[in-house]
């Protein structure tokens, strides 16, 4: 695992998975031209395309995608994307699913199927997916980190209120 970036990360995410393969080259070509070091990747969608069914999980895009950013010199800032679990979850645990601050359910299938943070089925499958997810990332020669969270809160802030005036 390689951490020696020299110069100040800049970088933007993106998300291999789901682009046309045939389209990485070109896009990790220009984030090199523009002097970009690091790309984040595994954002929201990703635990859906790595684990397709339970258990079954499929690193060979992400692989492939490593090795290709490795020729540019491009590191890689890995994010597990668990705040959208993948469907076979939600299927198996229906009571995974969460509400807004105004108890509407989200939707399946959504960019976003948050799922509670706290339920016991998707507790596990959180840490049995992290664990490979981390093992894989580990053996990467230009594997940067791994991000685990952001967007503190959300979707849990509060809305804005609309005045008629």
């Amino acid at each position: 695992m390689s951490h020696s970036l020299q110069e100040i990360p800049y970088g933007t995410t993106y998300s291999p998975l789901t682009f046309e393969e045939a389209s990485w080259e070109r896009d990790l070509e220009l984030m090199a031209r523009a002097r970009m070091n690091i790309v984040r990747v595994g954002d929201v969608g990703t635990w859906d395309r790595v684990e397709i069914q339970e258990g079954k999980v499929l690193l060979d895009g992400l692989q492939r995608f490593y090795s290709l950013a490795n020729q540019y010199n491009l590191h890689l800032l890995l994010s597990t994307g668990t705040a959208s679990p993948p469907l076979w979850l939600v299927s198996k645990y229906p009571d995974v699913c969460i509400r807004s601050n105004r108890g509407e359910d989200y939707p399946l299938g959504a960019s976003y199927h948050w799922a509670c943070i706290h339920h016991p089925g998707y507790l596990n499958a959180c840490k049995n997916y992290i664990e490979k997810l981390a093992d894989f990332a580990r053996q990467q020669p230009n594997h940067f980190g791994c991000q685990i969270s952001n967007e503190i809160g959300f979707p849990f802030n509060p809305t804005r209120v609309t005045i008629d005036i």
